[in-house]
């Protein structure tokens, strides 16, 4: 099976493919942009020219036998209109979002890139739960971008701070609503709240978990 991996930086393009071959998938490996930075600025393009570039995108990675969009980036998924591309490529598209139709929690932490996709993320969480808390942190996805070990990048962006005080507000749940964050997951369950993490049940989706 080969599968095209979509997502903002070359960095989690680069995450999602190492996913998806832990499998023995073959990925096309499609990144929309350089770094945070520019990904950040395309999602302020007119959603018409992005789209355009999305397509595109899908366009190559159907001409290079791709079965399935592996759009491994919460940011795009909340900006492109990846469901009509679905229909008019007629390609399947996973993305985190669906996951988070179902997620249940009595007090959840969001923590994204940007408020782009916070702002999407809470408004489908916020259909089934009572409270929310989202912050979008591009600091952080440009300090995983490094590369330094999760360990380091969460004792410099000073994260166990950030949980103490999810705690101190009850909060029971913390999703990652960047897909930049699966690379420092397990440092984050170090420190006692529950992590919904969509990429399992994305691979679930694609049939490959």
């Amino acid at each position: 099976m080969k599968i095209a991996v979509i997502a903002g930086t070359k960095v989690d393009t680069q995450f999602g493919a190492d996913i998806l071959n832990k499998y023995n998938v073959e990925t096309v490996n499609l990144a929309m942009s350089e770094n945070p930075n520019d990904q950040t600025a395309l999602q302020y393009y007119s959603k018409e020219q992005l789209n355009e570039l999305f397509n595109k995108k899908i366009e190559y990675a159907k001409k290079n036998g791709a079965e399935a969009i592996f759009l491994y980036c919460n940011s795009l998924s909340s900006i492109v209109d990846y469901k009509k591309s679905q229909i008019k490529f007629d390609i399947k598209i996973v993305t985190p979002l669906e996951v988070y139709e179902n997620v249940r929690g009595d007090y959840i932490a969001i923590m994204a890139a940007n408020g782009a996709s916070v702002s999407k993320i809470d408004q489908i969480i916020t259909k089934n739960n009572k409270k929310t808390i989202s912050i979008g942190n591009l600091e952080l996805v440009k300090e995983i971008e490094k590369k330094i070990t999760p360990k380091k990048i969460a004792n410099n962006m000073n994260l166990e701070a950030l949980f103490n005080y999810f705690k101190k507000i009850h909060v029971d749940k913390v999703l990652l609503g960047c897909t930049h964050l699966y690379y420092i997951k397990d440092v984050l369950k170090d420190y006692g709240i529950e992590i919904i993490d969509p990429t399992q049940k994305m691979l679930e989706e694609l049939g490959i978990a």
